[in-house]
């Protein structure tokens, strides 16, 4: 992983906080990247425990110098939520949908 990242790629550990390994893998690989597991983010709005959560993940990357991102964004209210919460950036179906990568590439023609 160090190769990639000498050449300017991130590496992004995904589902963080999904068991306890995810605290194993931040610890041995390099990464610049934690992205926060859906499971925290889907019924965000109406638990109070995955707020918490999340706050705890945010507080961990920052003291850790990694950026955050957390998916499954679907309205305003998720992502006021996750804005106050001090997550860095998101992803979900409130900005867009999956894109076809025929379309990605046809696009950049």
């Amino acid at each position: 992983m160090e190769t990639i990242t000498q050449i300017g790629c991130k590496v992004c550990l995904d589902d963080f906080g999904n068991g306890f390994s995810t605290f194993k893998y931040l610890k041995y690989l390099s990464v610049q990247i934690l992205k926060i597991d859906g499971m925290f983010i889907r019924d965000l709005i109406d638990n109070y425990e995955n707020q918490v959560f999340v706050k705890a993940m945010v507080n961990i990357a920052q003291a850790l110098n990694k950026s955050i991102v957390a998916g499954f964004v679907e309205n305003a209210e998720t992502l006021a939520l996750l804005n106050s919460l001090g997550v860095q950036y998101v992803q979900g179906y409130y900005f867009d949908k999956p894109t076809d990568k025929h379309k990605v590439f046809y696009n950049q023609g």
